[in-house]
């Protein structure tokens, strides 16, 4: 076979690489992680919990030079639950650019865990979703191994063991060794081999959801390298109920040496973060703060909303929805020649009242019950407004995000006296004409009787989807409303009877939304979706913004 230029020149990389080293475990002995952060990476981590962790990591990677008594051989499993603004992307970020760097200066990591050759080594950075995955681990991972002077980036897959190639979803290193940024939504993992599985904001994962990634992550990851592998949870807790919690617990309690865990707030990480700095938040959304800053999240028992004065605090007083509905009798013709009567509204009267500014984007909410329970649907549309965040490294800056307004709220309520439902084609139709009128973005909905509605809203470009409303989503959902509410980051329309409704949700047990006898919570499902999709929804205008600063002034 005749060789060409290019296969002679890799021939010789690959053998210039080879006399680096073939002795030993080691073609060049590894700095610990602390120090690659420093030297490497450029950053110097914060003295106390950060570097503690990263000391922590370190070891455990190192975990067959441990004495045999020293307790971290046991650990295969950390909980670090810091609060917001710790630096957390920063460390992840770091960890996963040390781990290739670790295996590719031993000569052969593949024989090192009785792999045969070539068999991949994985590294699985788990984010919620796909855009946090992408937008925020992938983005940093690739800027510390950009910043990191020992890599070298190809095009072309890796030749030398200091190489490495970027892909849609995956870095590939030399060795077979490659670093996935997954999320959540993806669905099963299996097939990979996770040396190393890190659980990015955990706490903001569907409890189920977060179950059913860790049993597959865990399974794989002990069936390949045993107790050299290692998981990661690093998060703030959303409730006292989620994933993140019940791995801090577990890392507390002496009975479980495999997990290891740690709480920390904002400021005990970061040190530049000020707890005084903070006040107005305690002020506003004293549950949220405690929670997002101390990783304290409040024990939520008897109503959800411990100050549901903050509820008023929102309504925009005097704002009615945007059309006037008419209720109306429906009579519809079967197939079988007979005739029916339905509850519904009338449609054209609904389009010549709708009022709706076609220069915004709309989130639609939709909650399903035919024959016992009413339909509900919400709409509200999306306000860009500016909130104060902090970067790695602790500045300010102005990030753009959603502030939800309603606009719509309607209820078709079946006729129980004269055993009326309602009429699903009247639903769809109020549905088409507000498609018709504006763009609408995101839709959701409970499964129940929604086949017929997703397709109707995909039929109009509708990112639309149905799921089942479990406790731990409904939870989710009612949370993110609470500290929109708290935080006066949401815009209510002035309807007294479902904004009491709103009012009187209870939370059962720490983990069931559920509603007071005599009253009901479809409206207010509705009302919180359509709220949770706009506020979880990247804003139009995504442009983030320095703080200025002002000679002269400081800030209190």
């Amino acid at each position: 076979m005749d060789l060409t230029k290019d296969d002679l020149f890799e021939s010789f990389i690959k053998m210039a690489e080879s006399e680096h080293s073939t002795v030993g475990l080691w073609r060049e002995e590894p700095m610990g992680l602390v120090d690659f952060f420093r030297n490497e990476l450029g950053v110097t981590p914060f003295e106390g919990k950060q570097t503690e962790l990263l000391e922590i990591v370190d070891k455990i990677l190192r975990k067959d030079e441990l004495l045999p008594d020293d307790e971290l051989k046991m650990v295969t499993e950390i909980a670090a639950m810091w609060g917001k603004g710790s630096g957390k992307d920063f460390i992840i970020s770091g960890i996963v650019a040390y781990i290739p760097y670790r295996l590719n200066c031993m000569n052969n990591p593949q024989a090192y865990f009785g792999f045969g050759e070539g068999e991949p080594i994985d590294i699985i950075n788990l984010a919620k979703n796909a855009k946090q995955a992408e937008n925020v681990f992938f983005t940093k991972l690739k800027a510390r191994l950009t910043s990191c002077k020992w890599f070298k980036k190809v095009d072309r897959v890796p030749l030398a063991y200091n190489e490495y190639q970027e892909k849609k979803d995956t870095i590939v290193f030399f060795n077979s060794i490659r670093a996935f940024s997954g999320h959540s939504e993806a669905g099963s993992f299996e097939g990979f081999n996770p040396l190393v599985g890190i659980f990015d904001e955990v706490g903001d994962f569907e409890r189920n959801l977060a179950e059913f990634c860790y049993d597959t992550i865990r399974s794989s990851a002990m069936s390949r390298f045993g107790k050299r592998a290692l998981l990661l949870f690093i998060s703030f807790p959303r409730s006292a109920e989620d994933f993140m919690m019940y791995k801090y617990k577990q890392g507390q309690e002496t009975n479980q040496p495999e997990v290891l865990s740690s709480r920390g707030a904002s400021w005990e990480i970061n040190t530049n973060i000020k707890r005084e700095d903070l006040a107005m938040d305690y002020v506003t959304d004293p549950e949220g703060a405690k929670m997002r800053y101390e990783c304290k999240p409040p024990a939520q028992r008897g109503g959800f909303f411990n100050y549901p004065e903050r509820i008023d605090d929102v309504v925009r007083i005097g704002k009615e929805p945007a059309a006037v509905l008419e209720p109306t009798i429906l009579t519809i013709s079967l197939e079988d020649g007979q005739e029916r009567n339905f509850v519904g509204f009338d449609v054209d009267l609904f389009k010549k009242t709708l009022k709706l500014d076609s220069s915004k984007t709309y989130y639609l909410g939709l909650d399903g019950g035919i024959e016992n329970d009413m339909y509900t649907l919400a709409l509200c549309h999306a306000e860009t407004i500016y909130e104060e965040d902090l970067d790695e490294d602790g500045e300010v800056y102005l990030k753009a995000k959603n502030k939800p307004v309603e606009d719509l709220l309607i209820k078709w309520e079946p006729d129980t006296v004269d055993k009326l439902p309602v009429n699903v084609q009247n639903t769809i139709d109020i549905v088409e004409a507000i498609c018709e009128r504006v763009h609408v973005k995101q839709a959701l909905m409970d499964k129940f009787n929604s086949a017929a509605m997703v397709q109707s809203l995909m039929r109009f470009g509708v990112e639309a989807e149905d799921k089942v409303y479990t406790n731990p989503f409904q939870l989710k959902i009612y949370t993110h409303f609470k500290n929109l509410a708290y935080t006066g980051q949401v815009e209510l329309l002035d309807v007294e009877e479902p904004n009491d409704m709103l009012k009187h949700i209870l939370l059962v047990n720490g983990s069931k939304i559920d509603h007071e006898k005599d009253r009901e919570k479809d409206t207010a499902d509705a009302r919180v979706t359509a709220i949770h999709l706009c506020a979880s929804d990247e804003p139009a205008d995504e442009g983030n913004y320095a703080m200025p600063s002002i000679h002269g002034a400081s800030r209190t």
